[in-house]
């Protein structure tokens, strides 16, 4: 990682129960042992805040986390993958196209990395809007790789954004990211 760049880790929240639509997902116990599971691999990392998704599953798993490494949870629906599910109050129901999950997305990446300049951040969401952000952002990571390579509950994959704004992936469903697997242009 550049010296003055920050590291955001992405992590897809634990399984979740299947509801009617509309209506918030919790986390299945399954889902509480995942992401009790991730604790010591995050345990050693020095982060320095957990941002979440708004909706209840991706809270639920980022509490869990955020209890462990005794680091509050700032939710924010920018990490929102749907806003027709679980809305937060002023949400309205609707589907997001995807020009503008990215551009959430890139707010408050663009604002992660500027607060918090050569540190680690943990952001706690969803497999979509992580993977159409990181392969439309990131310069060494293909739609094509990461469709054939989709997010496990509680996967983590690692991005770099240097201080000019560049994104890098370092790591894609917990798996170094192949060179070669193509991307975004910076």
């Amino acid at each position: 990682m550049s010296r003055d760049g920050t590291k955001i880790i992405f992590v897809r929240h634990g399984d979740a129960v299947i509801t009617t639509p509309g209506m918030p997902r919790s986390l299945t116990e399954l889902g509480r042992r995942q992401a009790q599971a991730l604790v010591p691999a995050l345990s050693h990392r020095v982060i320095i805040a957990i941002w979440s998704s708004s909706m209840l599953r991706a809270k639920q798993t980022a509490e869990i986390i955020g209890a462990a490494l005794g680091l509050p949870i700032n939710p924010d629906d920018r990490l929102r993958e749907r806003r027709d599910e679980d809305p937060a109050p002023g949400v309205t129901a609707e589907n997001d196209d995807p020009a503008t999950v990215l551009h959430r997305l890139l707010s408050i990446v663009t604002e992660a990395s500027v607060r918090h300049r050569s540190q680690t951040v943990l952001f706690v969401t969803h497999g979509g809007i992580t993977a159409l952000g990181l392969s439309s952002r990131c310069h060494n990571l293909s739609r094509q790789y990461v469709d054939a390579n989709p997010l496990i509950n509680t996967a983590v994959s690692e991005i770099t954004v240097d201080p000019s704004g560049v994104w890098t992936c370092l790591t894609w469903n917990g798996q170094p990211v192949p060179v070669g697997t193509g991307g975004s242009t910076p």
